[in-house]
């Protein structure tokens, strides 16, 4: 099963790394209506998984390596905490006095 075609893909990673419209277009050689569509569909695409997901964890039919599948992915995942970051600059800190 392919939930993203390849020119989503290649849209939705320069998209996501602040790309604007006419930035994809060029990089990718691409006209203007195809990097909207692959925006549009891309990202109804990983919308529509997320909901299949979510439903699956509030059904409880996740077997065991489907959970453990899911808790990798999203341990993988990166989220700025700035109590986090605060802290973990202040330990090194400390380290760094001692």
């Amino acid at each position: 099963m392919q939930i993203l075609t390849e020119n989503q893909v290649n849209v939705l990673k320069l998209y996501s790394k602040g790309k604007q419209r006419n930035e994809i277009c060029k990089i990718l050689s691409l006209c203007r209506s195809s990097v909207d569509e692959g925006i549009r569909r891309g990202l109804e695409n990983i919308s529509a998984s997320i909901e299949v997901l979510q439903f699956a964890l509030e059904n409880d039919i996740l077997n065991e390596q489907e959970s453990r599948g899911l808790e990798q992915i999203l341990a993988s995942l990166k989220f700025s905490d700035p109590v986090q970051d605060y802290l973990d600059r202040d330990r090194k800190w400390k380290r760094r006095a001692h």
